[in-house]
């Protein structure tokens, strides 16, 4: 019996938080403090009307997790500011919260051990209009740890859309995701869409969508950017040092150390970014080397709209089309003449090239005569051509880069009037010149294609094949052939009909 008590106290105290959870409603400034005050752990508060807040700065605090259900109304501040001091807040319900001149402060915590933690997450139809939309502040030794901002919504400001405090200096400082759907958009020339000027770290997702006379300033911390796209619409690229505040009008992302000369990592791996200038990293500031040596700035993915090859990784290369700059990964090489082409499984070191090599003469000579002597009794095969001789290796520098068990596919250019075979096969030449090995290949636009799995020297043989033919169907006498088949039958039959003659006597 106490087992069974015992199980039935615990399966109740599972549902304790949820029977406790309730829905506060307000309609009013008063309404809402009160709700605020009086919530619990997993409360939803629910406006009932449009509410001004101008007495007092309207908090969030305490460690609770509770829901501001816009509910198609619309929160204003006059003068006064929303702050989230601790917990976990979700703005959630069409609305707008308008904070005027003023912003949402989002508050960090002193110690990386306290157990305390502030988030805040805005939902995809919640939308924040100000001078500047979230901003997170630091504790008064400058630190920011627990605290993280999960932005969904739309935000529309004058000046900056998100931005972490230039003060905040600790390791594993604020996290920002801004997720699929997010619109932040900063409607002034001047203004930023993203600005990571404290220690932080910024992940931008795909389908996100930051705009600002330049779309992200970082300063300090990490940008991790996944996908998304950020856009500068200041026609022109400007920096100036500043020790309090942006510097850089015109560019997609602008990495320009702060004055902290805190270090900065940007990851770029997809995404759509332009700008009068899609990456600009400068350092403006004017700090010093050893500083400066701290910023690092990959891209592995991603559109862009002007060059950003000195940022690429090494395994990664550049395809333009008109002013479009795709990073993608480098796994095909070819020849300046575009008459080899090389594509790796694998990605390859962005500065090694293909180099492609004919046989001179003498040499294709004696392996056509080979050739010849390997097909000759081959009565299936008629016309047997080699085509081409190459050495085909990867190089870097003047180094021959060994590529053995790889997979790579191979196209190479033929004349249009070797574009005739039935057939056509590749060889591999080993170190004595004999034929190692011969492998399937297809003509596909003018080239012979085929895998394999090393580099060497590949000959390009093309044949006819040979049809055997059978007799028509109109060369056969159809009424002979019948009148045959009847006198067989008639045969047997009489014969048949004798032996049983013979029986029955």
């Amino acid at each position: 019996m106490k087992k069974k008590l015992l199980f039935l106290v615990a399966a109740l105290a599972l549902f304790v938080p949820s029977v406790m959870a309730a829905e506060k409603t307000a309609g009013t400034e008063e309404e809402l403090t009160k709700a605020l005050s009086e919530a619990a752990t997993g409360d939803t508060i629910k406006l009932t009307d449009n509410i001004t807040f101008s007495s007092d700065d309207i908090r969030f605090k305490g460690e609770k997790e509770l829901t501001l259900d816009f509910n198609n109304h619309n929160l204003t501040g006059n003068g006064k500011t929303l702050i989230v001091e601790n917990g976990v807040v979700t703005f959630t319900g069409k609305g707008t919260l308008d904070v005027k001149d003023s912003y949402v402060n989002v508050w960090g915590h002193e110690e990386s051990t306290s157990k305390k933690k502030t988030v805040l997450n805005v939902d995809k139809d919640v939308t924040i209009l100000g001078s500047t939309g979230i901003v997170i502040f630091y504790d008064v030794k400058h630190g920011a740890y627990n605290t993280e901002v999960n932005f969904a919504g739309t935000i529309k400001a004058t000046n900056i859309g998100i931005t972490t405090n230039g003060n905040i200096l600790n390791e594993n400082g604020p996290v920002v995701n801004i997720k699929k759907g997010a619109t932040i958009t900063a409607t002034d020339e001047a203004g930023t869409g993203i600005y990571c000027a404290g220690n932080g770290t910024y992940n931008i997702e795909e389908g996100a969508t930051i705009t600002g006379g330049t779309g992200v300033e970082v300063r300090a911390g990490k940008l991790n950017v996944k996908g998304g796209t950020i856009t500068g619409t200041a026609k022109e690229l400007t920096s100036k040092a500043n020790g309090g505040g942006t510097t850089t009008a015109g560019a997609g992302i602008a990495v320009v150390q702060h004055t902290t000369q805190l270090p900065i990592e940007v990851n770029i791996t997809g995404g759509t970014i332009t700008g009068a200038e899609a990456l600009y990293v400068n350092n403006t500031q004017g700090n010093p080397t050893t500083a400066w040596a701290k910023v690092n700035v990959t891209v592995t993915g991603g559109t862009f709209s002007t060059d950003v090859t000195k940022f690429v990784a090494d395994k990664y290369t550049i395809n333009k089309t008109n002013n479009t700059y795709n990073v993608v990964e480098n796994k095909v090489l070819e020849t300046t003449d575009e008459k080899v082409i090389l594509e790796s499984e694998e990605a390859l070191n962005r500065n090694y090239y293909l180099e492609v090599t004919a046989k001179d003469e003498e040499v294709f000579k004696k392996t056509s005569e080979k050739v010849t002597e390997t097909y000759k009794d081959n009565k299936k095969v008629k016309d047997t051509t080699l085509i081409a001789l190459y050495d085909i290796n990867v190089v870097d520098g003047t180094q021959v880069v060994p590529m053995e068990d790889g997979e790579f596919t191979i196209s190479i250019s033929i004349p249009e009037s070797m574009q005739k075979f039935d057939t056509y096969k590749v060889f591999y030449i080993d170190n004595d010149g004999k034929i190692a090995e011969t492998l399937d290949a297809k003509l596909e636009n003018g080239k012979v294609v085929f895998t394999t799995t090393h580099l060497s020297t590949y000959g390009v043989l093309g044949y006819n094949n040979v049809i055997e033919e059978n007799p028509k169907t109109s060369d056969i006498n159809l009424p002979a052939m019948i009148g045959l088949i009847l006198t067989a039958l008639f045969g047997a039959t009489f014969a048949l009909r004798k032996r049983l003659s013979k029986v029955n006597k």
